[in-house]
């Protein structure tokens, strides 16, 4: 931070998508279908909060059948399964595959972090068991974390563990190289430092690019005057009247915070009718 009371602020970094399409140019690729950023840098609401309020304008979360949400193993990242219905929570395989090889080493960490991933518990317990352990501060903590993670059964390939077998569905892959794409490399690289005001104005301008919706927010140039001409022909022309806004209803509470819950997504089928059965 620059001229601030405190020496760092957090900003973070939301990606939400429908699926994924191959790239007819690269073999083996993929591209996200229809991929939203959202950023998160106010303290008056939290994380969830905004991102629901804000991918509630693209899509009906209420009706949608199944959820993964991906992250490290953050506790506010994983309380977003309390915002959106019929969600699950997956560990992030990056930080899984780097805590394997900081905890028990290169080899035997890649070997670890295969058998966790694929649900192979009885062969990741063994394999812990029988690896030899660091001692360096940074290995314990990574030892801690692994081992919580075994205890819990949590780690494997969401696929697996919810017997997906379509070869179209894809893993959720690392958010580390999209924030650091994103946000980081803006942000914290070459040394810059940020007054809090200017570093979330531009966090937000940054979503606004990354999600090409920068043209809705700002100024075209002021047009030049109009001639005698034109200002008596526009002056003179009848401005068509809207005889339908009195039967448009606006319902806030339907893309607020608040629409999952049960009370709201009723009130949505009773509005809706038909259209929602």
């Amino acid at each position: 931070m620059q001229r601030e009371e405190k020496a760092w602020a957090e900003i973070k970094v939301g990606i939400a998508y429908e699926g994924w399409e191959p790239l007819a140019e690269a073999r083996g690729g993929y591209a996200l279908v229809r991929k939203r950023i959202y950023v998160h840098a106010v303290e008056h609401l939290s994380f969830w909060e905004g991102a629901s309020l804000a991918w509630s304008h693209h899509w009906d979360l209420s009706r949608i059948r199944q959820i993964i949400l991906g992250g490290d193993g953050a506790g506010w990242i994983q309380k977003g399964t309390a915002h959106f219905a019929a969600s699950i929570w997956r560990l992030d395989g990056f930080h899984l595959a780097r805590a394997c090889r900081r905890a028990v080493g290169r080899d035997s960490g890649r070997l670890l972090f295969q058998a966790i991933r694929g649900g192979g518990w009885a062969e990741a317990a063994q394999l812990w068991q029988e690896a030899p352990k660091r001692k360096k501060p940074r290995a314990r903590r990574a030892q801690r974390w692994v081992e919580s993670y075994l205890l819990q059964r949590q780690g494997a390939d969401w696929r697996i563990e919810r017997g997906e077998e379509s070869v179209t569905l894809r893993g959720l892959g690392g958010m580390e190289g999209n924030n650091a794409h994103f946000i980081a490399q803006r942000m914290k690289g070459k040394g810059r430092s940020w007054s809090l005001r200017g570093a979330w104005h531009m966090a937000k301008v940054r979503e606004l690019v990354q999600n090409r919706a920068f043209h809705t927010w700002y100024r075209t140039p002021n047009p030049p005057p109009a001639s005698p001409e034109e200002h008596m022909l526009k002056s003179t022309r009848r401005k068509p009247r809207d005889t339908a806004s009195w039967l448009r209803v606006q319902v806030p509470i339907l893309h607020s915070a608040d629409s999952q819950q049960d009370w709201v997504r009723n009130l949505r089928r009773h509005i809706n009718g038909y259209l929602l059965n």
